[in-house]
């Protein structure tokens, strides 16, 4: 991998962040206060109780996020393939995890507190 694809990268996710923040915000001096939070310049610990309970709470799935993000599953899942005993497995096995994760992801989904969605505002 490139250094320009790695900043690439770095520069989409900074722009998607920033405009959800923006698109969200009820004026500008809002969004502003909202974007000097993110970067640290505001009164609340980086660290703080609810920071600790949420870590904790989602710790599998942040890590499964983080390894679901990279190639790593993809060139496991590749190798795996080539065996020839292995294949009718797989083809077996990824619906079922799909699925499962489609389950798991709407009942997250259903599971949180009543979060309007974004354009029901407009």
């Amino acid at each position: 991998i490139t250094k320009t694809k790695i900043l690439n990268h770095i520069y989409t996710v900074f722009v998607i962040v920033i405009s959800f923040v923006i698109f969200d915000a009820v004026n500008i001096s809002e969004a502003f206060s909202y974007i000097k939070a993110m970067v640290g310049f505001s009164s609340l610990p980086f660290v703080s109780t609810e920071f600790l309970y949420y870590l904790k709470e989602y710790s599998v799935v942040i890590i499964l996020a983080l390894i679901g993000s990279t190639p790593l599953l993809k060139t496991v899942l590749d190798k795996l393939s080539e065996l020839r005993f292995i294949k009718p497995v797989l083809y077996v096995f990824e619906p079922v995890v799909l699925i499962t994760l489609l389950v798991l992801v709407t009942s997250y989904l259903i599971d949180g507190s009543f979060n309007p969605f974004l354009y029901f505002r407009f």
